[in-house]
């Protein structure tokens, strides 16, 4: 499947409004997103494997144990890269992208 191909810090690169060739946040990019993964291993050992992205060469592929997990992942991973790299100004709407991680996070961890 293509999308399993994809990489993980492009799309969230791009989730964030970030060009993919875009290269001085990439390391710090990387520590959020190395942290959001390792949660979700924690949280659902059985939906993903602890992985650590270290270029764009990793893909949703190789963390996930469950392919139905991915647009979790995805979002999850989104919103926490999101909380720690750039946070919104509005703190109603941080507030709302943690609440969304935290159900995110039980959702996973009770799912089949």
């Amino acid at each position: 499947m293509i999308i399993l191909e994809e990489s993980i810090l492009n799309t969230i690169k791009s989730m964030l409004g970030i060009d993919s060739g875009y290269e001085p946040y990439t390391q710090d990019l990387l520590v959020h997103i190395n942290s959001a993964i390792f949660t979700l291993a924690q949280v659902s050992p059985r939906h993903f494997n602890v992985l650590t992205v270290q270029s764009e060469d990793d893909t949703w592929g190789e963390l996930l144990i469950s392919e139905s997990a991915l647009p979790f992942a995805k979002q999850y991973v989104y919103y926490k890269v999101r909380l720690a790299f750039d946070p919104p100004d509005n703190s109603s709407l941080a507030q709302a992208y943690k609440e969304a991680a935290e159900e995110l996070e039980w959702r996973i961890s009770v799912s089949e």
